[in-house]
């Protein structure tokens, strides 16, 4: 989730950032557990775990993160937190949105 503003800092451990492109490309490695979401796939950059939104789920997946839904699930803990990366992150050109889940 992008808005954290209600958290204390010692309940929100922000995502690494990723280090500087050189032009030179980067590792990526795509999760062999995510081949059955039809809306994206997990994969790792540079040893960083992002998630790639596939355009047919860009409307539910932006629709759903804006819902007090799924800031209850992210503060029970039922839903890990994400931040939004940004789409130079991405696995490939397809990707419509790039998410950063929070270190569990």
């Amino acid at each position: 989730m992008t808005d954290t503003a209600e958290a204390s800092p010692d309940e929100v451990t922000p995502a690494p950032l990723l280090p500087p492109r050189d032009g030179a490309q980067p590792p990526v490695t795509r999760h062999p557990a995510s081949w059955r979401d039809p809306a994206g796939f997990v994969y790792r950059r540079d040893g960083v775990l992002l998630r790639q939104v596939q355009p047919s789920w860009a409307e539910e997946w932006s629709a759903f993160a804006a819902t007090p839904l799924a800031k209850r699930l992210v503060d029970s803990g039922r839903l890990v937190a994400w931040q939004d990366a940004p789409l130079a992150d991405a696995h490939d050109g397809t990707a419509a949105a790039v998410i950063r889940p929070e270190v569990v």
